[in-house]
């Protein structure tokens, strides 16, 4: 079963060439993974830094909810005391969470498999 882990960027921080979101709506709309979710897709762990000044916890929590309403297994973590960058790289135990997340969906229905 493929896993998802990614960063999240529901709205594009800086403008397409050619123009912003609304001169370019169609391509804002390719860009954009909350209009990608599908019933179908794959489990998500998301981790997102309180004080991300580039991406806003409102998509992070958005882009969660969209996914929950899918019926797509997903789990946030916000974490207060970082930004965009040190989220990503001192993700402090976000890493942690996605790994226990991750084993704990790989392992629905396959506990007979020696990873679980």
């Amino acid at each position: 079963m493929p896993f998802l882990i990614l960063t999240i960027v529901l709205r594009l921080p800086t403008p397409f060439p050619g123009g912003d979101c609304d001169d370019q709506s169609d391509w804002y709309a390719k860009a954009s993974s909350v209009l990608h979710i599908s019933p179908d897709d794959p489990p998500v762990s998301l981790y997102h830094g309180k004080l991300d000044l580039l991406v806003s916890r409102e998509q992070a929590a958005e882009y969660y909810e969209t996914l929950i309403s899918y019926g797509v297994d997903a789990e946030l973590y916000l974490h207060g005391g970082r930004g965009h960058t040190n989220m990503f790289l001192l993700g402090s135990d976000a890493e942690d969470k996605a790994i226990a997340f991750l084993n704990r969906t790989a392992c629905e229905g396959e506990l007979d498999t020696p990873r679980c």
